[in-house]
């Protein structure tokens, strides 16, 4: 199983990846963390895809994605509430190749869509200019708000022009 798999990357990030010294068969992150079985924990396999190097549409099944509290691996593209559950359902409304799940609509139209995607990648750059800044000492204070940037612009998103915020650190999308 783990000599035939990678992790589920986008294809831009296969170049900083190397193979296992080990075992010459899986992939390695540039910082040395190894991706195979010689250094995984029972069950700490996040998301491998079953074929090495694929470039087709990938299937729920044929990724593997155990999240803690997940019993077991149902998928479901509304929300629900009921006041008992086997295992907690994974709301999933986008496919891993990005494109919507049948049935879903976005909520938006898509060039909103697409400024909020522009409006990320420019909050990853400054977030990356202030952490530099304040590393060399220019700045005292600075906390990153990596991997928070869609919560962020997708709650400023939903203001109004008149609307009152508060903002924190770690907000810098807001």
């Amino acid at each position: 199983f783990f000599g035939k798999s990678i992790p589920l990357f986008p294809m831009a990030f296969m170049t900083s990846l190397r193979t296992c010294s080990a075992c010459a068969t899986a992939p390695m992150l540039q910082s040395s963390r190894f991706l195979c079985s010689h250094s995984l924990p029972p069950g700490g396999v996040t998301a491998w895809v079953r074929r090495f190097g694929s470039r087709r549409k990938l299937t729920a099944e044929e990724i593997e994605m155990p999240f803690a509290g997940v019993l077991a691996k149902q998928y479901v593209h509304r929300p629900e509430f009921k006041k008992t559950y086997e295992g907690i359902p994974i709301l999933r409304q986008l496919e891993y190749d990005g494109t919507l799940v049948d049935g879903i609509e976005l909520p938006f139209p898509l060039e909103e869509g697409v400024a909020m995607y522009q409006t990320m990648l420019k909050l990853t750059v400054y977030d990356q200019i202030m952490y530099d800044i304040q590393r060399q000492g220019r700045i005292s204070f600075y906390m990153t708000n990596s991997g928070e940037e869609a919560a962020q612009v997708g709650s400023s998103a939903a203001l109004d022009l008149g609307d009152v915020i508060f903002p924190q650190y770690r907000e810098l999308g807001v």
